[in-house]
């Protein structure tokens, strides 16, 4: 009875190495498809980086076609209240109303322009923020994913750690029942 124990505690010991086989193989396939996930993470990432700088490009050359569009306008607002003054040197005065009000209408073409201006930065400011935040977010879930790695890569070493020791345990119990042969063949 003591040899069909002995035989009963190899075969529990056995399934017990098939359990740690397949329990260290799922660990390094989760392992394996971490640098999938990180490539993926990484790729989102680049993603919304492009779109940002795609969007501060239209937003830049918004202000570049308002500015120019602005421009064109108060030079051709400029030579005509010139070419007018030189044409009518006698009515001064109504001149010098018109171009007043020329320049009122360019302070308020001007607040205008700083309004937009404002309400682009500002939008510029909200579409930042928001990459602003995801990026912090995804810096987390980077951060998170190399401590998990990190984890599984601790629970790795100790699984093969203990797969040396059953491997030991198993040498011994091995030799133990190669020695009780050895005696029931000596008898």
């Amino acid at each position: 009875t003591g040899e069909q124990e002995d035989f009963e505690q190899a075969e529990h010991l056995g399934s017990q190495i098939e359990e740690a086989k397949l329990a260290a193989e799922i660990l390094v396939q989760q392992v394996e498809e971490l640098p999938e996930t990180l490539t993926r993470l990484e790729g989102e990432k680049d993603e919304l980086l492009k779109q940002e700088i795609e969007l501060r490009s239209a937003v830049q050359h918004e202000l570049d076609t308002l500015y120019e569009h602005h421009k064109h306008e108060v030079d051709k607002l400029v030579a005509k209240a010139t070419k007018h003054e030189h044409e009518q040197e006698s009515s001064l005065e109504s001149e010098l109303a018109r171009i007043n009000m020329t320049k009122e209408q360019m302070n308020d073409d001007m607040a205008w322009v700083q309004r937009e201006s404002d309400k682009v930065e500002e939008f510029i400011r909200g579409q930042t923020a928001e990459d602003q935040h995801e990026k912090e977010a995804l810096l987390l879930q980077k951060g998170k994913v190399a401590g998990e790695i990190e984890e599984l890569r601790s629970q790795l070493v100790l699984k093969e750690l203990e797969e040396k020791r059953i491997a030991k345990r198993m040498a011994s119990v091995d030799k133990n029942i190669d020695m009780l042969r050895s005696k029931f063949k000596e008898q």
